[in-house]
């Protein structure tokens, strides 16, 4: 009941959130993130490739284990409904490719998102994908792969697709949270690479989200079976 609840909560007008790793207009990476560390522990690559910027994270072997280690993004205080990035990761054993969606007055995470440990993917609480065993990239071939998770507030869940498949839900990380400001992008562990692009953000639904439509079709049949 709550997972009907959740998907008849989010079929919404679409609304194209902002970019945040390309920013608006000319790209500054000043104007847009700041880096929580400094080159003696992680270095950073933006990337151009056919009109696309990435952004290329490497954790180097003599740092520390710390999720602190990375980028961040702060925005306005609000509920968004639905967080949209690609990501690609260069191991599939070790834990890199983090992503938090936190409120920073409380310290607080809605999502924590998590590529490696034994080949999965772990989003809060629930370690649910297990395709990334074939997704290991490296600079010579990076394999992206579309991550959608949507939020529903009233329930405190969310919903997680890739490459608009849908795989899990979950509670959000920290009950309490009411509202969040700021995205983070990190390596957890020392010696690991992970990639990223086009991270939005949006107040309702992002824009072009196929599974949506299939979601009103399956609700308009089940209105009619029952």
């Amino acid at each position: 009941m709550i997972l009907i609840t959740s998907l008849i909560t989010l079929i919404v007008a679409a609304y194209d959130g902002t970019d945040y790793l390309k920013g608006e207009g000319n790209f500054m990476i000043e104007q847009n993130w700041i880096m929580n560390q400094t080159e003696e522990y992680m270095k950073t690559e933006f990337i151009t490739q056919e009109n696309e910027k990435f952004l290329k994270i490497f954790k180097k072997a003599e740092s520390e284990l710390s999720f602190k280690d990375g980028f961040y993004h702060l925005f306005e205080e609000s509920q968004p409904q639905h967080i949209r990035f690609w990501f690609a990761s260069g191991n599939k054993e070790i834990e890199d490719t983090n992503l938090r969606l936190k409120d920073t007055a409380t310290d607080k995470t809605a999502v924590s998102f998590r590529c490696g440990y034994a080949g999965f993917i772990r989003v809060n609480d629930n370690q649910m994908i297990t395709f990334y065993n074939n997704s290991v990239s490296s600079d010579a071939k990076i394999i992206w792969t579309q991550a959608d998770i949507l939020l529903n507030w009233d329930t405190q869940e969310v919903l997680v697709f890739m490459n608009e498949s849908y795989m899990g839900s979950a509670t959000f990380y920290h009950s309490e949270v009411t509202k969040v400001n700021e995205v983070m992008l990190y390596n957890l562990k020392p010696d690991t690479t992970s990639w990223w692009k086009n991270i939005k953000i949006c107040k309702e639904r992002c824009d072009n989200f196929a599974f949506t439509q299939i979601i009103v079709i399956c609700f308009a049949l089940f209105i009619l079976l029952f």
